[in-house]
């Protein structure tokens, strides 16, 4: 049952977390560094299009789009991955939803 203390207990909640939702957006954004920002870029034409290669200690991913061209993203790698060596190939089957 909805009351009028239950009223003035939700109005005063919402004035009282306002300030903090103001604050969260008046700061800087982000910023990412240029080398990380996504840049198509041209690759090898050994690589076909839809692969997506990642070079761990570049930290680079490359999303090959077209022969010879790509979208290029800087990505934070782990130490497994610093640790991997050699190629993995991965197959993925996508089940169309209803």
């Amino acid at each position: 049952m909805f009351t009028r203390r239950s009223a003035i207990g939700c109005t005063t909640a919402a004035f009282l977390t306002t300030p903090s939702i103001l604050r969260a957006h008046t700061e800087d954004p982000f910023v990412l560094p240029e080398q990380f920002q996504p840049k198509e870029v041209r690759v090898r034409e050994q690589y076909a299009a839809g692969m997506i290669l990642v070079i761990p200690h570049q930290f680079y991913l490359y999303h090959i789009f077209e022969t010879e061209r790509a979208i290029r993203y800087g990505v934070g790698v782990g130490r497994a991955g610093l640790e991997f060596k050699g190629i993995q190939r991965y197959r993925i089957h996508i089940v169309g939803g209803s």
